[in-house]
């Protein structure tokens, strides 16, 4: 869901790769969907995101909150600078300061 076929083909070890805090073969996008990643499998009654999606595409961007939405009974709170309604308009409170 979070288009990482290609770069785990690209892995040495695939699925089993170590991935390292300074790593310089990944793009942005690819970093912040792995971190993503990271987050979910944690399956935590509650996330605080912070600009979670700004190296994303709107496409990419939906799909993410998405996968944090359709947890049931969960609390998200997200920071984001750039409103974009399509993903805002998902939230049961939005709060602008």
């Amino acid at each position: 869901m979070l288009n990482l076929n290609n770069l785990l083909k690209t892995l040495p070890n695939g699925l089993n790769s170590e991935i390292t805090d300074n790593v310089t073969n990944f793009s942005g996008g690819e970093k912040q969907r792995l971190s993503i990643i990271r987050g979910l499998l944690q399956n935590k009654d509650w996330y605080f995101i912070d600009e979670i999606t700004s190296a994303l595409d709107e496409t990419s961007s939906n799909k993410i909150i998405n996968l944090f939405l359709n947890g049931k009974n969960k609390t998200i709170i997200m920071v984001a600078h750039k409103l974009n309604e399509s993903i805002y308009s998902k939230f049961d409170k939005i709060l602008n300061l």
